[in-house]
């Protein structure tokens, strides 16, 4: 059985959408479930869906008393699929439009490729554009660095990076990668035994690259597979970033670089400090990133002095 898990905060809407589009396009031959996560949204769902989900054996509602964040989200979901027996594993935002039959695709894929734990769609946005292929390769600090240059005029001296990191192009034949977009993708059961639970001090970010380190320091394999198509409406769950998701990404950031790929601490105050510049930049031009400048310069810490060792409570159910 396929375990669809979706995470929903404040976007009941589009989770409706979501949850339809799955429906419309699962195949019959397929038996799955969808495990709606709700991350303790302060918009309520309506009484017409809840009815609806409720009478819908194919559908279960969780509701998190607490919002920590979208590892802790899916976690609820991921460990109730797993209790149902499901083998196959979706995780998918709420803003996610499942096209065709991706998600069959998906599941053959891992079924016939036993070293493959996690299969990436190839994504499109809302006018149904392709949208690169992020992640070809892993990315150490260094490797941030070259990534946020990208951004800049001087993304000239960096082409060769660009062309080992990204990939422009839609496919013709399964590419691998060290990680996959967060906003919808496909585990194995053999890959949810080694995942679960995902680390649940990303509030926000890096939770690709931390999966693509465990799954690469294993030594097996992440795909992003052709004839899949997914349209994702980019920033509608999270609502684009923020300063407090600035926030997180550069704290989730440190995470992986000094406990997932044991980054050098002189390299990690550096990304820091140039994180913490380009914050100033956007304050320059956006009053909400002033306003929230006082809290961001504590906010953002050494993860070791404000989290604890969660690997140290990584059990299985």
């Amino acid at each position: 059985m396929i375990g669809i898990i979706i995470l929903n905060y404040n976007t009941w809407i589009e989770t409706k959408k979501c949850v339809d589009s799955i429906k419309s396009h699962v195949s019959i031959k397929d038996t799955y479930k969808i495990y709606i996560v709700d991350n303790c949204s302060t918009i309520q769902i309506s009484s017409r869906d809840k009815e609806e989900y409720e009478r819908d054996e194919k559908i279960a509602l969780l509701f998190s008393k607490e919002n920590r964040g979208y590892s802790a989200g899916n976690n609820i979901g991921i460990k109730k699929a797993m209790q149902d027996g499901c083998q196959y594993f979706l995780i998918s935002n709420s803003d996610i439009l499942i096209v065709d039959n991706s998600i069959k695709v998906m599941k053959e894929y891992l079924n016939d490729n036993v070293n493959t734990l996690i299969v990436g769609p190839e994504i499109y946005n809302a006018e149904n554009e392709f949208q690169y292929i992020y992640m070809l390769k892993r990315l150490d600090a260094v490797g941030k660095l070259k990534n946020m240059m990208l951004s800049t005029p001087f993304k000239v001296f960096f082409r060769k990076f660009e062309k080992s990191f990204i990939r422009k192009e839609s496919l013709k034949l399964p590419i691998k990668v060290f990680g996959v977009s967060g906003c919808c993708f496909m585990i194995s059961k053999k890959g949810v035994d080694l995942l679960y639970p995902l680390d649940e001090r990303t509030f926000l970010y890096e939770e690709e690259y931390i999966i693509g380190s465990i799954v690469e320091k294993a030594n097996f394999d992440i795909y992003v597979i052709p004839n899949t198509h997914v349209i994702h409406a980019h920033g509608v769950s999270t609502g684009g970033m923020t300063p407090y998701t600035y926030t997180c990404l550069v704290n989730s950031e440190q995470l992986y670089l000094k406990e997932y790929l044991n980054e050098k601490k002189m390299m990690c105050k550096l990304l820091v400090r140039i994180r913490k510049l380009r914050y100033l930049i956007l304050c320059i031009s956006k009053k909400n990133y002033r306003v929230f400048y006082k809290k961001f310069k504590n906010l953002i810490k050494d993860y070791q002095d404000e989290v604890l060792d969660f690997a140290k409570q990584r059990k299985k159910i």
